[in-house]
């Protein structure tokens, strides 16, 4: 069988079923795969990263099984952008008190990167989790945006467009 993986910057307003926003309109000028399209794949596709309507940014579609469950338990990067970002110590203060409802999250690390700006890592992420994550810490994220799923990184993959994984990938 065909291997199909693909990945998407899923844009900050799209509202479609992610399978809605896979068009070839809409993929990257610069895919350098030789994968001619076909609907046919989008049926079965399984996904890992902004999958939520709150979060934004890269997402992984993918027919192989081995690797939908490696996406799903991979590490994922989320950048928090704020109105003003906590400092690091009261941060740090906001995380040793957190308090979740099911499973505490995996290798959560979050880290002050600017006045405005938060990065936040974890593994294993649920649908939800990192918007429940920013909401028990008191946070009100103007945009939470996944950028790296594993080793696959957004890159400059456009808002709105998709491209094919590379073998090497």
């Amino acid at each position: 069988g065909l291997s199909i993986s693909l990945l998407l910057h899923r844009a900050a307003d799209s509202r479609l079923p992610l399978a809605g926003l896979i068009t070839p309109q809409q993929r990257h000028a610069r895919d350098g795969s030789e994968i001619s399209f076909n609907p046919r794949h989008l049926k079965a596709l399984q996904q890992a990263g902004a999958l939520d309507q709150d979060s934004h940014g890269l997402v992984a579609l993918t027919l192989d099984k081995k690797l939908a469950r490696k996406l799903a338990d991979a590490e994922q990067e989320y950048l928090i952008q704020l109105e003003a970002a906590p400092a690091a110590e009261l941060l740090k203060q906001q995380l040793q008190a957190l308090q979740l409802p099911g499973k505490p999250p995996r290798g959560l690390k979050i880290s002050r990167q600017s006045d405005r700006q938060l990065r936040m890592v974890l593994s294993a992420v649920q649908p939800g989790q990192p918007m429940a994550i920013c909401q028990a810490l008191g946070l009100q994220p103007l945009a939470l945006r996944c950028i790296r799923i594993g080793k696959l990184g957004i890159g400059d993959l456009p808002a709105g467009q998709w491209r094919y994984l590379l073998p090497m990938e």
